[in-house]
């Protein structure tokens, strides 16, 4: 008997329960929306984006020597500066910042007083020119010319001896 009266009083629970969950599932789930129009014309002005991070640090590019021949003719690797440059201890502060055409190749350059030279061991030679070839990879190559053999073929300010 007493099995019948608590089966009795869950029933009626249990029925209560998958129909109101019944209702539910044969519902699909409506999701509110805005309407399209709900923002109208001209209501929200539009948001430029930034300008790119290298926008506002980014100077224009300096060709410095135009050279007839290979840079080899004038300058002379330097084994140790070049061992350094492949560390990153030893460098341009921005890669072809300053630049030197040659036959067929395109250089790096920086000068020893200190232009778009990064140097935080002080090995620059005074009156020197360092060209670099393949900087930013693991055969980067350092050369190394005296300023004044190079005025001939200097195209701005940055490539002649008296520019400080």
């Amino acid at each position: 008997m007493r099995t019948r009266g608590w089966l009795a009083a869950v029933l009626p629970v249990l029925g209560a329960v998958l129909t109101v969950t019944g209702s539910f599932a044969a519902e699909p789930l409506r999701l509110d929306r805005t309407r399209p129009d709900h923002l109208g014309p001209g209501s929200v002005e539009p948001i430029e984006p930034p300008p790119p991070a290298d926008h506002v640090y980014r100077k224009v590019d300096v060709l410095a020597y135009r050279l007839p021949q290979a840079v080899s003719k004038w300058a002379r690797v330097d084994p140790k500066l070049s061992r350094l440059c492949r560390l990153g201890a030893f460098g341009q502060q921005r890669p072809k910042a300053l630049y030197a055409f040659a036959p067929n190749i395109t250089y790096g350059i920086a000068f020893a007083e200190g232009a778009n030279l990064h140097d935080p061991q002080k090995l620059a030679t005074p009156g020197m020119v360092y060209f670099f070839a393949s900087e930013t990879t693991s055969s980067c190559m350092v050369l190394k010319a005296q300023r004044s053999q190079l005025a001939a073929f200097s195209t701005s300010k940055f490539g002649s001896p008296s520019a400080k």
